[in-house]
């Protein structure tokens, strides 16, 4: 229960706050990164990583920050700066997928299928 309540705190504030965070360095993604670190240093709740409870709260926040993120972008500013990201996403990204599926089957002795599933979960997805 603690846990949910921590949560929801955590989302109340990120609301609050997203118009101060959009002016300043700050994201909502840096906000709950900075609130689990506190509230896990303090030893607020107790977690276990098994639990379905932690599963919903990582995906509900994912949904969130991903919705907040995407709903500052507008169609004007994707025609206007879509290089940058179209060479993170065309290219930047599968380097970075091939190159850690390569470097997991060399170190860690798996097979092509394991390196390949490692590299697309730690390849970058912000493009």
């Amino acid at each position: 229960m603690a846990l949910l309540l921590v949560f929801a705190v955590t989302l109340l504030a990120a609301v609050l706050l997203s118009e101060l965070a959009h002016r300043s360095i700050l994201s909502t993604a840096a906000l709950f990164l900075g609130a689990g670190l506190l509230f896990g240093a303090l030893d607020v709740v107790a977690v276990d990583p098994r639990d379905d409870t932690i599963t919903v709260l990582v995906e509900v926040t994912l949904y969130t920050v991903l919705f907040t993120d995407a709903m500052r972008v507008g169609v004007r500013d994707l025609v206007n700066a879509w290089r940058l990201p179209g060479r993170a996403l065309l290219l930047g990204m599968p380097l970075v997928y091939v190159g850690a599926a390569a470097t997991a089957w060399l170190l860690l002795d798996i097979s092509w299928g394991e390196a390949f599933l490692l590299g697309a979960v730690l390849a970058p997805t912000d493009p």
